[in-house]
């Protein structure tokens, strides 16, 4: 399926209800998952779903996105490794010490899902979408907290009896908004959200827009260490996969 997805057919799939997710699976955590719910994903990040009844300004709309990518920690292959250098006798207790540094596995799974919208106009905002959960009692003195159809969720799984259960946990969604005038002006400039778009930033939608911005800027530190391979599923549901 073509990768450069435009704002239009994005658009175009979000009002015929056939969007479906974007999934991640962090390293080291095979059975884990991060999966964000891509129709509340472009409704609250192109204007067409607000958060608490609070309307969105009239600079955020379709017609006025250039692209719209993911950034920060859910880009793992960004974030340095972590090392750690050990020592040991050749022949445990005697011979000669041997020293070598490893790579260890991460750990860290990121709270946020963080997104940038690059606008045509001028336009500057950041927002924190929290996901709301209630409290769930089973039985008398036992609850769980059970989250309220959140934009992003990590799923997790827990044991009990020899036997493995999912469990959905919420995270947060961050989106920025920039204009593109705000975007280049900021690269280079003390900008470091910009300056790490540059650098590593995905786009899920309006690839070929912001490529072609970064070619405009002659930016040389691009590294494109992800991709979003897609597809439409058996209900013809498009479906992305962050790999």
């Amino acid at each position: 399926m073509e990768k450069n997805l435009s704002i239009t057919a994005m658009e175009e799939h979000y009002k015929n209800s056939k969007l479906g997710d974007l999934s991640l699976t962090w390293p080291n955590y095979e059975r884990d998952q991060i999966r964000a719910d891509l129709s509340k994903l472009f409704g609250l990040s192109a204007g067409l779903e607000s958060v608490k009844d609070q309307m969105p300004p009239e600079q955020i709309c379709p017609q006025n996105i250039e692209s719209i990518l993911v950034y920060g920690s859910v880009l793992f292959k960004t974030l340095p490794k972590i090392t750690e250098t050990i020592s040991h006798r050749k022949y445990l207790i005697f011979g000669p010490k041997i020293t070598k540094t490893i790579t260890l596995p991460r750990k860290l799974v990121p709270n946020d899902f963080d997104v940038m919208v690059i606008l045509k106009e001028g336009f500057s905002q950041e927002k924190l979408i929290i996901p709301q959960r209630i409290l769930v009692n089973d039985l008398p003195g036992y609850g769980h907290y059970e989250y309220i159809s959140p934009a992003v969720e990590r799923i997790t799984h827990y044991s009990f009896d020899d036997t493995c259960y999912p469990r959905k946990i919420g995270m947060n969604l961050h989106i920025t908004y920039r204009s593109v005038e705000q975007f280049i002006n900021g690269i280079g400039k003390g900008d470091t959200v910009s300056e790490k778009i540059a650098e590593f930033g995905i786009p899920i939608v309006g690839n070929e827009r912001f490529e072609e911005k970064i070619r405009r800027i002659n930016f040389s530190n691009r590294k494109v260490l992800h991709e979003i391979l897609w597809s439409l599923d058996e209900d013809r549901k498009l479906q992305g996969k962050l790999v």
